[in-house]
């Protein structure tokens, strides 16, 4: 090979990962995500009705006129109730995303993702003691108007079922989240010309939130119901809720249920800093994300709102 073809194909190969670099086709990026879509507004004595459980009457000390021993009574007529309180960020939201940055009409498509962790302060109310109240029965009243029903709590914490198990600082009753988006994005401005060391681009795509289940009646029947499936009387409750197992089905029925799809579609806006010859770059994508359905069938906790990431991308 001739010293000229030599130089020449050396200018060219230069040239090639010079172009490359400046105006980068694809990329990969690893970003941190402040998801403002998230709530949950605080919730008391939410009442669960098991529609299989009775409760016997038989070996209280007193009982109300029209009740005897040997009657028996439903969960709805001695209720369980849940409580969801304090809802916190544990500050664990992290993603990445790939693009393509060479595309005709719309400039470039991306795919990104985000993966949060949320906890809050569950717990299931169980009656533990029941004492007439001294009322006179009326012709409408129920079993509930007429004795003093006594609560014990039972928490749902992952700090209390597993006290030697390191869960990324989540403590308590657990939410986590896995949110996808696939956007196709157009550059609105790009400065300074031809190296278009910074862009800003604005679009829209189409967004999927797997989820958890939030803690709710219909949560703990599904996750106890079968455990509860029978006659009990008052004094047994203590003993079937203190029972690990009870609290540890409560919390898997949460956990087995991430991949529970949830549709809707983001409108984006972003920036980028490249500089040139160099394959890195950091950006901000802002994303509003819109649900078509709620998170949570019983409990209202957000969804839709504003997504922020934080990121660097390899550029190729």
């Amino acid at each position: 090979m001739s010293r000229v073809k030599f130089v020449c194909l050396l200018a060219v190969a230069v040239f090639l990962v010079q172009t490359s670099s400046v105006f980068a086709i694809a990329g990969i990026g690893l970003q941190y995500g402040l998801d403002m879509t998230m709530k949950m507004n605080n919730t008391y004595m939410e009442q669960t009705t098991f529609n299989n459980l009775k409760f016997s009457l038989n070996g209280l000390a007193s009982l109300p006129d029209t009740f005897t021993s040997s009657s028996f009574l439903t969960g709805k007529d001695i209720p369980i109730f849940i409580n969801r309180t304090d809802w916190k960020n544990t500050g664990i939201n992290l993603g990445g995303k790939i693009y393509i940055d060479v595309v005709p009409v719309v400039d470039a498509i991306e795919i990104s993702g985000n993966f949060g962790v949320w906890q809050y302060n569950g717990s299931v109310l169980y009656p533990s003691s029941i004492t007439p109240n001294g009322q006179a029965p009326g012709p409408n009243s129920s079993f509930k108007d007429l004795v003093n029903i006594n609560y014990d709590t039972l928490p749902i914490s992952l700090k209390q079922l597993y006290p030697n198990r390191f869960f990324w600082g989540v403590t308590e009753t657990p939410y986590a989240k896995l949110h996808l988006d696939a956007t196709v994005r157009k550059y609105l401005l790009q400065v300074p010309p031809v190296i278009n060391m910074f862009k800003i681009y604005g679009g829209a795509g189409l967004s999927v939130d797997f989820a958890t289940p939030m803690l709710s009646s219909q949560l703990i029947q599904d996750a106890i119901g079968s455990a509860l499936n029978g006659t009990y009387s008052i004094d047994q409750f203590p003993q079937i809720f203190n029972n690990p197992n009870i609290e540890r089905k409560i919390i898997d029925q949460i956990l087995n249920n991430l991949m529970t799809p949830h549709f809707g579609c983001n409108i984006a806006l972003g920036a980028m800093f490249k500089i040139p010859l160099v394959p890195i770059g950091i950006y901000i994508d802002g994303k509003y994300i819109i649900l078509f359905s709620k998170l949570d069938k019983y409990v209202d906790v957000g969804g839709t709102g504003l997504l922020l990431n934080f990121g660097a991308a390899l550029a190729f």
